[in-house]
This record gives C-alpha cells, structure tokens and sequence, in this order.
C-alpha cells in the first residue's frame, strides 16, 4: 500500500513524500540489498580481471593492441608491434617471431595425428557444392612433415641473377647420384610397408658433386632440393644429345647410316 502525502505552503506545492508499508518496505530493501551485492560482485569481479591481466602481463610481459585500424596485436613487451601475432581486419595473419636466431620457429598448429592437417587452405563453396570439393584443400602440410600441393613456382627473372654460368659435366653429376626406393625410418610403426615407401636421392651422395643442392638444419639434417636437380636433367639431356647428334654424323661420314631428310 503506497499512499501521497502533499506538503503545501503558502499557495504552493513544497514537497510529495510516499509512505509505504510494512511489508512494501521490507521488499523494497531486500531488492536495493541484492542489487548492492551485485554491484559488489561485479566490481571485485573486475578488479580480479584487472589484477590478472596485469600479473600476466608482468610474468610473460604479454601485451594486446587495437589499432585503430582493426588489427590486433600479440606480442611481448618489445614496443614493436610487427613481432609476435598480427590479426588484420582483412583476414590475414601474420606469425612473426622475435627470435634472431637462424634457425627460430613459429608453430602454426601441433597435429595430434601423423596423418593430420596442419596448415589446410580452402575453396570458399568447397562444403556446400560437391564439384567445388575438388578444388579445396588445394594446399596443406600434414603432421608428419609432407607437403601437398597443386604447384609451385621460384623467381626466377633474370633482372635477380648475377653470376650466372652453365652447369658443367652434368652426365657427370648424375651418375654419381643414386635413385632410391625407400622407407622414412620414423614411418616404419604405422601403415602399410607398400604405403611408406618413397622414391629420391641420398643428400650425402648429392652433396660431393652438387653441394649447391643440399642444406642442412640445426640439428644437422640434410635436405635435397630436387628442383635444382631437375636443371641438371635438362643441361645432362642436352649434353647427350650433342654426342649423339656427333656419332650420328660420323656414322652418315663412313656410310654407316643413313643421313637424315
């Protein structure tokens, strides 16, 4: 029950006042009650926010930024802001680490599987239309280190070579390299045999007659890019065709074959 009261002056209003009951009273209390608790809890809820964020920021010197922009940046506290994580407004994201050491590493993705994506690219209709499915995951690196891809091309202008010279006793580089059917050794526990087995080249035979070919890792392990060996086959092909081309003409010299028409 809530009734009015009206003070008046002299012929004026002064002041309303609303008198409440008992019951109407105590309900009223017990909500501004709950609604001051929450008001307290909010704020020690913040506070305890607040208080994280900086511990963390202390421990990891962590920082996030907004740009203005819309880019968000994660990095540690070095004051420049292309380290670390940068998520652009456009979609891209760039992974930058602060190390200057050669060989520093920035893991995209830690696959729980051998067999599992890490790095998947895909086609913007490719879960909806069946034909587009074709084209996605056009390119994508797998746990175990493969990476599967539709192509790839090096620059390879000429304005970005110096020093160019050709390639000398290809024939010669390649008989010293071995063409292999092999199985990578940390394969061996899981599939087929038939399955693993890999067709290359040994690093260490590639490296004494073409060492430009072959680089190693911080742990030592060789690598072979097979691209280079690829120019190889095409000076070798060439070599070998001049020395067919010079038996075919002695040959047609002594009457022995027939010369071309």
């Amino acid at each position: 029950m809530k009734i009015n009261i009206y003070i008046l002056g002299k012929n004026k209003f002064i002041k309303q006042a609303q008198l409440y009951s008992a019951d109407e009273m105590m309900e009223n209390n017990k909500i501004m009650y709950n609604l001051n608790r929450i008001e307290m809890k909010t704020k020690i809820f913040k506070s305890f926010i607040v208080l994280f964020v900086m511990t963390l920021c202390i421990n990891t010197q962590a920082q996030i930024k907004v740009h203005e922009s819309g880019q968000i940046s994660l990095q540690d506290y070095t004051g420049n802001w292309n380290n670390g994580v940068q998520v652009f407004s456009s979609g891209t994201v760039h992974f930058n680490t602060t190390s200057t050491n050669a060989w520093s590493w920035v893991t995209v993705a830690s696959p729980k599987h051998a067999k599992g994506k890490c790095w998947i690219v895909t086609y913007p209709d490719g879960e909806t239309d069946p034909e587009e499915q074709k084209k996605d995951h056009r390119f994508f690196v797998t746990g175990e280190g493969y990476v599967h891809q539709r192509g790839s091309l090096r620059l390879a202008d000429v304005s970005f070579q110096t020093g160019n010279e050709a390639i000398r006793n290809p024939g010669y580089i390649l008989d010293a390299i071995t063409g292999t059917y092999y199985t990578p050794v940390d394969e061996t526990e899981y599939g087929s045999k038939k399955e693993n087995v890999r067709v290359g080249v040994i690093a260490q035979e590639v490296e004494k007659v073409l060492p430009e070919a072959v680089s190693r890792d911080d742990q030592d392990l060789m690598y072979v890019d097979y691209e280079a060996l690829t120019v190889v086959l095409i000076e070798a092909y060439k070599e070998q065709k001049a020395e067919i081309e010079s038996l075919r003409k002695t040959l047609e010299e002594h009457g022995l074959l027939k010369p071309k028409e």
